[in-house]
This record gives structure tokens, C-alpha cells and sequence, in this order.
């Protein structure tokens, strides 16, 4: 401890001023400077990236003042090469170590040749080391993400572009490269057809099932795309037992189309509830057919179905019929009918579509 004293006269009265100051020893050992890190080495770096280096250099212990550390080699007009600032590392204690770091913004081929020195220097003289870039191995991780990243997403849009246009996509398959022979698997009829009808069941209002079934359904499929249909009340013989023929012929048939309304009648019951549980039957318990159920209205409750009809509903789903598409030029190539062609088997396309006339097509039949 250093005390000052100082005596001094005020106004004929002597005054004594002291100050004390307390003088603290702080040890200061020098090293000649030491290069912790990088140690005249190789790295790898990829082209265009971005690399962060930093130089450390061990050059004694306690408070050093004069010390320097610095990265050479450096253009001056470079913003793309710099140096942060100096500054102690922390947590060393009286361990004098200080860090300074190479900030490479992006690589270039010009960094691969040359070699960058980092030095520091103190009291007792400078130490220096260096580094070198050179260039990464290609990475096979890295080449398979650049590779297969493009094909997953590839992949993903072709999936929502088939799912979106699949039914467009088969039929257009179909249409050119679908083979013509005749299928072999011994069945006489593309679809069996199923419709609610009643003892009116001849008339040709456009507001029924009848119509649409005798008439609408015939034209596109029979006459325009060559489809064979069987329809109980058109194309059986006369005499023949009505349970035989409905039996023969579900079994005869590629595909079951039902036909269904807001809320099956009684007398709907009577004239095709039987034609159903055949088909049901060979559809749900022997999986011989398949089912394409086609709503001719809308209905928002499906208790009104039987159990059968509604666990295909829920499965498959229906296809909506629109009449108003009827009156439209191109009606045979609306979504509802390419809907009913993609779940039909595969036919080739005819060139015309001749009008039906269903009491021809009737005298036909019987005869």
C-alpha cells in the first residue's frame, strides 16, 4: 500500500492531505507464440460453399498488451475473403489464448492453390501456420439426395396427375391400344342391368328409371360403344322361366349395374328385389361380379337401402347421373359416362352412334 501525504497552509491553520493506492502484481510470462489450430493442414471444401476457419494461438499467461494475430494472403479489395476481429478465448484462466477467424463467403477455384497463413506474434518474436483447401470427394449422400429428391418429386406429380385424370388416362389406353379379341372367359354379357320398375314399367316417361334404363343406357353403351347388356324385360325370350333367366344371366355377365332411386318401392321389391340378391349374391359372397351402382337421384340417407347396397356405397362409392347431360351434343363423352366406361371392361370404340329404338331392339330379341 502507497500512501501520499501532503502538508499545506489555509487561513494560518495547517492541513494534512493523504491518498493511499494499493499496488497489485500480476505475473506475465511470455512464450514465444504457439499455433494451436489449424496446424499446417489439408481440408476438404466443396465448391461455391461457404467456410468459417478460425486460427488460435497460445502466447503466454496474464494481461499481455503488445500481441498481434492475423490471417495473410488476404486481397485487400476482397469482400468475398475477410478476418473477424481478434479477441481472447474465455474460460482459460491466466492462460493468454487469442482467436481470430477466416470468413470464406463462397469458394472458388482460385482458394484450391492458394495457401492461407495465419501468424501471431509478441515480445518474443512470431509463430505462424498455414492451411490449405482441397477439393471435397463427391459426397454419396449428397448425390443421392441431388439425384432422388428431383425423382420423388417426379413421382408425386405423375401420381396426382394419374389420380386426378386416371379415368381419361385408361380410356384413352383403351381407346388406342386395347386388344380386340373377344374376351374368353365365357361370359355372354358385359352388364347385367338392374333398375327399379314397376307395373308401368313400358313407359318411356324421361323422368323415370325405365327410360333411362331402356333407352338412355343402351344408346350410349350398346349402339355407341359396343357394349353387350342384358335387361330383364327386353332381351329375355318369351316362356322362359323368370328366375332361370335372371340367374343364368348375372352368371353370364361381366359387370352388375344397378340402378337406384331416392326410395325403393314396394312394387320395385317385386320386380327387381330378386334380380338383387342373385347379383348381390355373386358379387359380395362368390366375388364372381363386380358392381358399378349409378345414383339417379341424389339421396342424403342410406338406411332406406338394404345392408348390402349400403357396404357398397360406403366401398365404392357411386356414379351421379345428371339429366341434363343429355341435351348437351357431346353427352356421350361426359364425365358421367366416361365414369361408367372405366368400370366396365374394355371394349374398342366404335365410329357411330345409331339411335335406339326400343321397340326394334325389342322384336329383335324375341325373335
Amino acid at each position: 500500500m502507497y500512501t501520499c501525504s501532503l502538508e499545506f497552509v489555509h487561513l494560518d491553520r495547517r492541513f494534512n492531505v493523504t491518498q493511499t493506492m494499493e499496488l497489485k502484481i500480476e505475473l506475465i510470462k511470455l512464450i514465444q507464440p504457439e499455433l494451436m489450430n489449424p496446424k499446417n493442414n489439408t481440408i476438404q471444401a466443396r465448391l461455391g460453399s461457404e467456410l468459417n476457419v478460425t486460427c488460435e494461438a497460445h502466447l503466454g499467461s496474464g494481461n499481455l498488451q503488445m500481441y498481434g494475430l492475423s490471417w495473410m494472403n488476404i486481397p485487400k479489395d476482397n469482400l468475398r475473403i475477410k478476418q473477424g476481429p481478434k479477441f481472447r478465448k474465455k474460460g482459460t484462466g491466466p492462460t493468454f489464448i487469442i482467436r481470430r477467424t477466416l470468413i470464406i463467403s463462397k469458394i472458388i477455384e482460385e482458394d484450391f492453390q492458394t495457401k492461407f497463413d495465419c501468424v501471431a506474434h509478441n515480445a518474443l518474436g512470431y509463430g505462424h501456420t498455414f492451411l490449405k483447401l482441397a477439393r471435397q470427394s463427391p459426397d454419396g449422400m449428397y448425390d443421392v439426395i441431388t439425384v432422388f429428391i428431383p425423382l420423388i418429386f417426379g413421382f408425386l406429380a405423375c401420381f396426382a396427375i394419374y389420380v386426378i385424370f386416371k379415368v381419361e388416362i385408361v380410356l384413352w389406353y383403351r381407346d388406342s391400344f386395347a386388344s380386340p379379341d373377344i374376351p374368353t372367359d365365357g361370359k355372354m354379357f358385359d352388364a347385367y342391368v338392374i333398375y327399379p320398375r314397376s307395373e308401368n314399367k313400358g313407359s318411356l316417361d324421361k323422368c323415370n328409371t325405365s327410360y333411362f334404363a331402356l333407352h338412355i343406357l343402351p344408346q350410349v353403351l350398346e349402339e355407341k360403344y359396343g357394349y353387350k347388356l342384358f335387361i330383364y324385360g327386353r332381351d329375355e325370350l318369351p316362356g322362359q322361366a323368370a328366375a332361370e333367366v335372371i340367374e343364368n344371366n348375372i352368371r353370364s355377365s361381366r359387370r352388375l349395374i344397378i340402378i337406384l332411386t331416392q326410395k325403393p318401392s314396394a312394387d320395385d321389391q317385386a320386380y327387381s328385389g330378386f334380380e338383387r340378391q342373385v347379383g348381390l349374391f355373386e358379387a359380395l359372397i362368390r366375388d364372381e361380379i363386380k358392381v358399378i351402382l349409378i345414383e339417379l337421384e341424389k339421396f342424403d340417407c342410406l338406411n332406406d337401402f338394404p345392408a348390402s347396397i349400403r357396404h357398397i356405397i360406403q366401398k365404392n362409392g357411386t356414379i351421379k347421373w345428371k339429366s341434363y347431360e343429355t341435351s348437351k351434343p357431346n353427352a356421350a363423352c361426359s364425365r358421367f359416362w366416361k365414369q361408367v366406361r372405366y368400370k366396365m371392361p374394355a371394349r374398342n370404340k366404335t365410329c357411330s352412334w345409331v339411335p335406339y329404338d326400343s321397340a326394334t331392339h325389342k322384336m329383335n330379341a324375341e325373335v
